[in-house]
């Protein structure tokens, strides 16, 4: 059975920008070998950090250019139940 990984946005953008566990780990979702899950509030998270963060200086292209690749190389899945104690950070 293949492995299934869920990752936070703090995995999924240290992916673009660094060598490193991240990127090896995501460049297994994309040959196949790992499935990656990812939901539609992941992908909304990671689209918001990358805006609101300056020092990654992304266009929209770009963050939208990232959002399809994470969607070719996953399985989008909605949650049933969501889990409300793990606190928003401020």
């Amino acid at each position: 059975m293949k492995l299934r990984v869920v990752l936070d946005t703090n995995v999924l953008i240290s992916r673009m920008f660094w060598e490193g566990i991240p990127r090896n780990l995501l460049e297994e979702c994309r040959i196949g070998n790992v499935t990656l899950l990812i939901s539609p509030d992941i992908l909304s998270e990671f689209k918001e950090t990358l805006e609101i963060e300056t020092k990654f200086c992304q266009t929209l292209d770009k963050i939208l250019n990232q959002i399809d690749f994470l969607l070719e190389i996953s399985e989008l899945v909605i949650p049933k139940n969501k889990i409300h104690e793990i606190k928003e950070d401020k």
